[in-house]
Protein backbone atom coordinates (compact mmCIF):
# COMPACT_ATOMS: atom_id res chain seq x y z
CA UNK A 1 0.00 0.00 0.00
CA UNK A 2 2.83 2.43 0.80
CA UNK A 3 4.38 1.96 -2.65
CA UNK A 4 1.05 2.87 -4.24
CA UNK A 5 0.92 6.12 -2.29
CA UNK A 6 4.55 6.80 -3.20
CA UNK A 7 3.86 6.34 -6.92
CA UNK A 8 0.68 8.44 -6.73
CA UNK A 9 2.59 11.22 -4.98
CA UNK A 10 5.30 11.17 -7.64
CA UNK A 11 2.78 11.31 -10.49
CA UNK A 12 0.78 14.14 -8.91
CA UNK A 13 3.90 16.14 -8.05
CA UNK A 14 5.17 15.82 -11.63
CA UNK A 15 2.12 17.71 -12.83
CA UNK A 16 2.61 20.43 -10.24
CA UNK A 17 6.03 21.37 -11.62
CA UNK A 18 5.97 24.09 -14.29
CA UNK A 19 6.82 21.81 -17.21
CA UNK A 20 4.32 19.15 -16.16
CA UNK A 21 1.59 21.74 -15.61
CA UNK A 22 2.32 23.30 -19.02
CA UNK A 23 2.20 19.94 -20.75
CA UNK A 24 -1.07 19.15 -19.01
CA UNK A 25 -2.55 22.48 -20.11
CA UNK A 26 -1.33 21.93 -23.67
CA UNK A 27 -2.77 18.41 -23.77
CA UNK A 28 -6.13 19.60 -22.42
CA UNK A 29 -6.11 22.49 -24.91
CA UNK A 30 -5.33 20.25 -27.89
CA UNK A 31 -8.06 17.80 -26.89
CA UNK A 32 -10.59 20.64 -26.48
CA UNK A 33 -9.49 22.18 -29.77
CA UNK A 34 -9.78 18.86 -31.58
CA UNK A 35 -13.19 17.91 -30.13
CA UNK A 36 -14.75 21.39 -30.45
CA UNK A 37 -12.91 23.41 -33.08
CA UNK A 38 -15.22 26.42 -32.76
CA UNK A 39 -14.82 26.71 -28.99
CA UNK A 40 -12.23 29.13 -27.64
CA UNK A 41 -11.32 26.88 -24.68
CA UNK A 42 -8.66 24.97 -26.64
CA UNK A 43 -6.60 27.97 -27.79
CA UNK A 44 -6.96 29.57 -24.36
CA UNK A 45 -5.58 26.46 -22.61
CA UNK A 46 -2.68 26.12 -25.07
CA UNK A 47 -1.83 29.80 -24.66
CA UNK A 48 -2.12 29.55 -20.86
CA UNK A 49 0.31 26.61 -20.88
CA UNK A 50 2.83 28.55 -22.97
CA UNK A 51 2.53 31.68 -20.81
CA UNK A 52 2.85 29.63 -17.61
CA UNK A 53 6.01 27.93 -18.86
CA UNK A 54 7.46 31.25 -20.02
CA UNK A 55 6.76 32.97 -16.68
CA UNK A 56 8.17 30.11 -14.64
CA UNK A 57 11.37 30.05 -16.71
CA UNK A 58 12.20 33.72 -16.12
CA UNK A 59 15.01 34.41 -13.66
CA UNK A 60 12.95 37.08 -11.87
CA UNK A 61 10.34 34.45 -10.95
CA UNK A 62 12.98 32.29 -9.30
CA UNK A 63 14.37 35.34 -7.54
CA UNK A 64 11.01 36.23 -6.01
CA UNK A 65 10.31 32.64 -4.96
CA UNK A 66 13.75 32.31 -3.39
CA UNK A 67 13.58 35.76 -1.79
CA UNK A 68 10.44 34.81 0.16
CA UNK A 69 12.17 31.68 1.51
CA UNK A 70 15.30 33.61 2.44
CA UNK A 71 13.21 36.24 4.23
CA UNK A 72 11.59 33.51 6.34
CA UNK A 73 14.97 31.96 7.17
CA UNK A 74 16.33 35.19 8.60
CA UNK A 75 19.92 36.25 9.12
CA UNK A 76 22.88 34.15 10.14
CA UNK A 77 22.59 32.27 13.41
CA UNK A 78 23.68 33.97 16.61
CA UNK A 79 25.96 31.67 18.65
CA UNK A 80 24.74 33.10 21.97
CA UNK A 81 21.12 32.41 21.05
CA UNK A 82 22.02 28.91 19.87
CA UNK A 83 23.80 28.08 23.13
CA UNK A 84 20.79 29.37 25.10
CA UNK A 85 18.61 26.96 23.12
CA UNK A 86 20.90 24.03 23.93
CA UNK A 87 22.43 23.51 20.47
CA UNK A 88 25.47 21.26 20.76
CA UNK A 89 26.14 20.07 17.21
CA UNK A 90 26.65 21.78 13.87
CA UNK A 91 25.62 19.97 10.70
CA UNK A 92 26.98 21.09 7.34
CA UNK A 93 24.88 19.97 4.41
CA UNK A 94 26.69 18.82 1.28
CA UNK A 95 27.43 21.01 -1.64
CA UNK A 96 29.17 20.86 -4.98
CA UNK A 97 32.63 19.74 -5.97
CA UNK A 98 34.33 20.64 -9.23
CA UNK A 99 35.54 17.74 -11.37
CA UNK A 100 39.09 17.33 -12.51
CA UNK A 101 42.58 16.78 -11.23
CA UNK A 102 42.48 19.52 -8.61
CA UNK A 103 43.46 19.50 -4.97
CA UNK A 104 40.72 19.08 -2.40
CA UNK A 105 40.80 22.77 -1.56
CA UNK A 106 40.45 23.77 -5.21
CA UNK A 107 37.62 21.35 -5.95
CA UNK A 108 35.20 22.76 -3.37
CA UNK A 109 32.57 25.06 -4.89
CA UNK A 110 31.69 28.51 -3.59
CA UNK A 111 28.37 27.43 -2.06
CA UNK A 112 30.07 24.64 -0.12
CA UNK A 113 32.83 26.98 0.99
CA UNK A 114 30.35 29.51 2.38
CA UNK A 115 28.52 26.77 4.29
CA UNK A 116 31.76 25.45 5.70
CA UNK A 117 33.01 28.89 6.75
CA UNK A 118 29.72 29.60 8.57
CA UNK A 119 29.93 26.23 10.33
CA UNK A 120 33.51 26.96 11.43
CA UNK A 121 32.46 30.39 12.72
CA UNK A 122 29.66 28.85 14.78
CA UNK A 123 31.88 26.00 15.98
CA UNK A 124 34.51 28.42 17.29
CA UNK A 125 31.95 30.60 19.09
CA UNK A 126 29.76 27.85 20.60
CA UNK A 127 31.20 26.57 23.86
CA UNK A 128 31.60 22.80 23.82
CA UNK A 129 30.20 22.37 20.31
CA UNK A 130 30.99 19.23 18.39
CA UNK A 131 30.58 18.39 14.76
CA UNK A 132 29.78 15.34 12.73
CA UNK A 133 31.42 14.50 9.43
CA UNK A 134 30.59 11.73 7.03
CA UNK A 135 33.31 11.21 4.48
CA UNK A 136 33.21 8.28 2.04
CA UNK A 137 30.47 6.58 4.06
CA UNK A 138 32.50 6.49 7.29
CA UNK A 139 30.84 8.58 10.03
CA UNK A 140 33.23 10.27 12.45
CA UNK A 141 32.46 12.33 15.55
CA UNK A 142 34.82 15.05 16.63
Amino acid sequence: MSWLLFVAKKIISAFLYPLGASLLLWLAGIICWWRRPRSCAGPVLVTAGAVWLFLMSLPITGFFLLHSLEAQAGKYADPIELSRNGVKYIVVLGGDLRPGQLTSADRIAYSSLVRLMEAIRLWKQLPGAGWYSQVAGCPRKR
